[in-house]
């Protein structure tokens, strides 16, 4: 049996439970598909602490999360977390056979990921997730994309547009793009719950600038209260720097009943009330993925979303409406596009779009497939 060491820079932790719950969906499927896991992450220790490690074992897969103090800062703690990663793995060669490492973001975990790699001649898969490649690159990180992959066996991008700028950056061709996953039998299609007499639309995400909430929130006051569109409902889930923004916005122009703030959520809070939408709507500026989106797919929902990256690759005319930016007025007309079309949207085959390229079982046959490749040279 392979054993996969999953160094992740983000993971679900006491602090942030949602953080990097991609990583962990993967880690998941992969141990139910019989592989053997064990996924090391750093947490920043508490004043309260009594002991410096946690660890949670399930079937086929064990998470060691490893507690750095915090009289260290973010880059005084990397030489912390590199020498505390380097004796998990030492360990872990002595009681596995067959051992690939997985290093989920360049920088630092990929750093770590293929210098161990190299040390102990051990395989190393490196996956990419962050939209930062896309921006333009100093020279110290174009050194850490080269340097990783280089060494790396494989180098992931979740996106081709990522993909295709990792490739431009480093000059390699061990670049391919294995999309997220998702958990097909939580996100489903079931609607039972919502006004009828409403049309419901959704947003789930920070709440920041490069999202497009601002401009998401002044389509929907102009469809209200311009348009008279007084039967739209906004669903929106997810924390961020613009919490108070929005919710003074909802005060101010008096929207509460047109949208409905309901903070941070867990997934099964997020599965029960994205099923139940009309729609999904994601106008961000740049993306190199979006978990959320194919979730939406995956419960029958169609889309709207904008120009931003690996997203326009989802949306065709069965699945929902691509827009060129997020702006309030491109905003507002697809929303009333959407409205005018919902009967020809069948979730049936919405479903099936995700099912087809997103679920654990296609996504888990595609790494495996890479760990066998990588394991054979």
């Amino acid at each position: 049996m392979k054993t996969i060491v999953i160094i992740p820079l983000w993971y679900p932790n006491r602090d942030n439970p949602t953080a990097g719950l991609f990583v962990k969906n993967q880690a998941v499927a992969l141990a139910k598909s019989g592989i053997n896991v064990i996924v090391l992450f750093r947490e920043w220790a508490k004043k309260d602490d009594t002991c410096s490690l946690y660890i949670k074992e399930n079937t086929n897969l064990k998470e060691i999360y490893f507690r750095i103090p915090s009289i260290f800062n973010k880059v005084a703690g990397y030489p912390v977390y590199f020498f505390r990663v380097f004796k998990f793995v030492k360990e872990i060669i002595k009681c596995y056979e067959n051992i690939i490492i997985h290093g989920h973001v360049i920088f630092p975990a990929g750093i770590f990921s293929t210098f161990l790699g190299t040390f102990y001649k051990i395989p190393v898969v490196v996956t990419e997730h962050s939209s930062k490649l896309l921006s333009r690159q100093n020279l110290l990180r174009r050194q850490f994309v080269k340097y990783v992959c280089k060494r790396a066996r494989k180098v992931i991008a979740v996106g081709h547009e990522l993909a295709e700028r990792i490739n431009i950056l480093s000059n390699s061709e061990n670049v391919v793009v294995v999309p997220n996953l998702i958990d097909i039998d939580r996100f489903t299609i079931e609607k039972n719950e919502m006004e009828s007499s409403k049309f419901n639309l959704m947003f789930i995400g920070n709440l920041i600038k490069t999202k497009g909430i601002c401009e998401l929130l002044e389509a929907i006051k102009q469809l209200v209260q311009t348009q008279k569109k007084t039967y739209i409902c906004l669903t929106i889930v997810g924390k961020g720097p613009l919490e108070s923004y929005l919710k003074s916005f909802i005060q101010e122009n008096e929207l509460s009943k047109n949208i409905k703030y309901l903070g941070p959520q867990d997934n099964e809070k997020v599965a029960a009330v994205l099923r139940n939408q009309d729609c999904y709507i994601h106008p961000s500026y740049k993306e190199t993925f979006s978990v959320v989106l194919i979730e939406a797919l995956a419960c029958g929902v169609p889309i709207i979303v904008t120009n931003c990256g690996e997203p326009v690759h989802f949306v065709s005319k069965e699945t929902g409406i691509l827009i060129d930016k997020p702006e309030p007025k491109m905003i507002e007309s697809a929303i009333l596009k959407m409205i005018e079309n919902m009967k020809s949207y069948d979730p049936v085959k919405i479903r099936k779009f995700a099912i087809e390229r997103f679920s654990e079982e296609v996504v888990c046959n595609s790494l495996i497939e890479i760990y066998n490749e990588v394991s054979q040279y």
